[in-house]
Formats: C-alpha cells, sequence, structure tokens
C-alpha cells in the first residue's frame, strides 16, 4: 500500500511539473511569435520605404 503511494505522489509531482514547464513554454513561445510579428512589420516597412 505505501509503495502504490508513494508511485501515486511521483506520478502527481511529474505532472505538475510538466504541465507548469508546458505553460512556461507556451508563454514564451507567444512573446516570440509577438516579437517575431513585430520584426516582420518592421521589416516590410523599412522595405516600403526605401523603395
Amino acid at each position: 500500500m505505501n509503495k502504490l503511494i508513494k508511485i501515486h505522489m511521483y506520478i502527481l509531482k511529474n505532472l505538475l511539473i510538466y504541465s507548469g514547464l508546458k505553460a512556461l513554454v507556451k508563454r514564451y513561445l507567444k512573446k516570440f511569435k509577438d516579437y517575431f510579428m513585430m520584426l516582420t512589420k518592421i521589416n516590410i516597412g523599412v522595405h516600403n520605404w526605401s523603395e
């Protein structure tokens, strides 16, 4: 019984860590995407301006 509880706790802990990491990655990807979009807009603006 004790072993089962330990395994269960281990799985729960890993799930928490995993979901936390997933949320972090999602947040960073969104930031990166926004940054990339901004750079693209600037590049298009510079390109249009220089023509």
